[in-house]
């Protein structure tokens, strides 16, 4: 199976918002979000936990 660094969005189906948003995100943030998906609900459980790795930088 190849790695997808946006394997995350494909977990939405119909949410665009919450993929486009994902897929916008820089590469380490991206595989960040994949390590704790089971922590993430919803685009704003994502924003928060991005934001967070950003600053963290």
């Amino acid at each position: 199976m190849q790695d997808y660094p946006n394997f995350f969005s494909f977990g939405f189906g119909a949410d665009v918002t919450m993929a486009s948003y994902f897929d916008a995100l820089p590469l380490e943030v991206k595989l960040a979000i994949n390590e704790h998906a089971g922590e993430i609900h919803s685009i704003e459980d994502m924003r928060r936990f991005a934001q967070r790795m950003m600053a963290e930088g």
